[in-house]
């Protein structure tokens, strides 16, 4: 409303003195058009977490309560638990495990100059905190928190009983970055028989079941992707959440998010 009521100002007063203001109606809108606030800024909280660790219950349980209020942060805001499988060998095989989340975390760890510990969380690829511990969480999202560097959405392109395909459009983002596309499963319970929560049913949130990777073009473009379901993995129960990587320093640069059903862009 406010830019339209400036274009019909500055209309008037290039009628008014044409002398004056040499400035045509199609410049004022192009200039009213023009971006006046900076990119909106977004957070990617990857918590590193085991099922075989007792410390990490209560990270999980931090992490979905971020999950579930974070319409009411400022900024946009992802989550995603990464089940790593090195405490695998304590008496509990976690079945949310997988090689490329403690692949992932070591990278993280690299970069960053930490140990390799869980429950840990990492905010955009930039500030690293003990998953468990919600002032460490805060500092490390206060810090971590930026603007987007480029642009990313994610849709369904299409969906069968056991594969999924998104199509991912990107513009703006440095050439050779990486796209990751993850499906995510939103929520899993799990009673944990063995190990250190043996006894206790765990709660996890926006579990990623499954990764696939490809590489920004130095122009806009929309990528194809399938991924696997795994089984018992519903539509329901999952989600896309697509980012955007600096191949060097790891650090996040943009995200997007879709649910399979229903299709909702984020």
């Amino acid at each position: 409303m406010l830019n339209r009521m400036l274009l019909v100002v500055a209309t008037s007063l290039v009628a008014a003195r044409p002398g004056l203001f040499r400035i045509s109606h199609m410049q004022i809108e192009k200039l009213l058009a023009a971006p006046t606030v900076p990119a909106a800024k977004f957070a990617v909280l990857e918590l590193f977490t085991s099922e075989g660790c007792s410390s990490c219950p209560p990270a999980d349980r931090l992490l979905r309560r971020i999950s579930e209020q974070r319409d009411k942060i400022e900024g946009d805001v992802f989550v995603l638990s990464w089940h790593v499988d090195y405490w695998n060998y304590l008496g509990w095989s976690d079945p949310f495990s997988s090689k490329l989340a403690t692949q992932r975390q070591r990278r993280y760890a690299q970069r960053l100059g930490t140990s390799v510990f869980t429950p840990q969380l990492i905010v955009n690829g930039r500030e690293s905190a003990v998953g468990s511990k919600s002032s460490e969480v805060t500092a490390a999202f206060k810090q971590g928190i930026q603007p987007r560097r480029g642009s990313l959405s994610a849709s369904i392109e299409s969906l069968q009983e056991e594969s999924v395909v998104v199509s991912v459009g990107h513009q703006d983002a440095p050439v050779g970055a990486k796209i990751l596309v993850c499906l995510v499963q939103k929520s899993g319970q799990v009673d944990v028989r063995r190990g250190e929560n043996s006894g206790r049913r765990l709660d996890h949130v926006n579990i990623v079941r499954g990764v696939q990777q490809a590489s920004a073009t130095a122009e806009a473009g929309t990528l194809k992707v399938e991924l696997q379901l795994p089984k018992g993995l519903t539509a329901e129960n999952a989600a896309i959440v697509v980012l955007l990587e600096d191949r060097s320093s790891h650090r996040l640069l943009a995200a997007a998010e879709t649910s399979l059903l229903p299709q909702r862009v984020r």
